[in-house]
């Protein structure tokens, strides 16, 4: 945390605390992810959804793990247009090795794949896709 990206002595402190909130944010939204969402407050192994609400969410967590091949990290950061998702470039090499190596989705897909699940993206750039997740509705 106190290095290179996340710490630089020359950011402004804004960006120094934004990084941070970012990261406090991502690590917290786990809880309501499809694996913390098992565990009470106390860490101990017991739902806390009803059963309504759980039949909900294995759907939504269906839809899109059939999306993303990495279904709890593709929640939260897909909602964010970052810099870094915006402007990082990866070798094809680097790519195929982050499938593998990398919980995270590459950033393209980011961006691209939540720009997609848009109704006003698409609507706006008349694309279609097969049966998109309606999780912006």
């Amino acid at each position: 945390m106190m290095s290179k990206p996340f710490f630089n002595e020359n950011y402004p402190s804004y960006v120094q605390m934004a990084n941070l909130g970012h990261i406090i944010a991502h690590e917290i939204w786990h809880h309501f992810d499809t694996a913390g969402i098992k565990y009470d407050a106390k860490g101990s192994k017991k739902s806390i959804l009803s059963q309504p609400s759980k039949k909900n969410m294995d759907s939504l967590s269906e839809c899109i793990a059939q999306q993303y091949s990495t279904e709890y990290e593709g929640f939260e950061d897909g909602l964010k247009y970052t810099f870094k998702n915006l402007c990082s470039k990866s070798s094809v090499n680097d790519y195929t090795l982050s499938i593998f190596e990398n919980e995270h989705l590459p950033s393209f897909r980011r961006v691209n794949d939540i720009a997609l699940n848009s109704p006003e993206f698409r609507k706006a750039f008349s694309c279609s896709i097969k049966a998109p997740c309606k999780f912006f509705t």
